[in-house]
């Protein structure tokens, strides 16, 4: 594999809680250790950053007690959400390469649901749960402290990619880092009882289709999906 070795620099606005945030507009700066052309990669690194800031988008309008958003509105938002992820947060089949001997064999599997981790709190920081996508951001739609307008979720400081590493043949994988912020509201929303930051590692799967127009020219297109979702500390 080539490596380029160049950083690359791409800059995005932030989304922004309404208490107690940070706004500003930041630049992501990570290296190019791809074959992929520079160019390239950044117009494909900052779709990947689209899709973890839309996550979070989502997140927010699911914690939103005060939007008046029913239930099914928020069932969409909640599947809107899943689209984002590998299987649609179900287990998704994949194919995995396996070394017999002197012959090298695609075989299809089956891959685990896509999971994400919690801290329970700032105050318990080894406490680390793990759910599943698809339970977590549907135990969304019910929760009492969103339906009573008590938490708000939303990003601390703008996303950042940390690596883009090649797994196969047009397959890459992007670690992206998040810090996300979790708001607990009094009864008037007008103080704020519990309030943390959580250092977050996001999974990114892309992978790059090249195919040939009528006209003879080469279009790339990349197909762009979230994975696991770890948490690294909270502050």
């Amino acid at each position: 594999m080539k490596t380029l070795t160049k950083k690359i620099f791409i800059t995005m606005v932030m989304a922004c809680l309404t208490i107690g945030s940070v706004c500003g507009q930041t630049e992501v700066e990570f290296i190019n250790d791809t074959d992929i052309p520079t160019e390239e990669l950044k117009e494909a690194s900052t779709r990947v950053l689209d899709k973890v800031n839309d996550l979070v988008h989502y997140l927010g309008m699911m914690t939103c007690g005060s939007c008046g958003y029913s239930d099914n509105t928020k069932l969409d938002i909640c599947t809107d959400a899943l689209s984002l992820f590998m299987g649609n947060g179900d287990p998704y089949p994949v194919s995995v390469q396996i070394i017999r001997g002197k012959d090298t064999i695609w075989e299809k599997q089956t891959a685990p649901a896509v999971a994400m981790q919690f801290i329970k709190s700032k105050w318990t920081p080894d406490s680390v749960i793990t759910r599943l996508t698809k339970e977590y951001l549907n135990s969304l739609i019910h929760d009492p402290f969103a339906k009573k307008k008590h938490v708000k979720i939303g990003l601390a400081k703008a996303a950042r990619i940390d690596n883009v590493n090649k797994t196969s043949d047009g397959h890459y994988v992007a670690i992206v880092t998040i810090k996300l912020r979790t708001i607990r509201l009094n009864q008037s929303e007008s103080r704020i009882i519990y309030q943390d930051d959580t250092e977050k590692k996001v999974q990114v799967y892309m992978q790059r289709v090249e195919t040939t127009t009528a006209m003879g020219t080469k279009m790339v297109q990349w197909i762009i999906k979230l994975g696991d979702i770890y948490a690294v500390k909270v502050e």
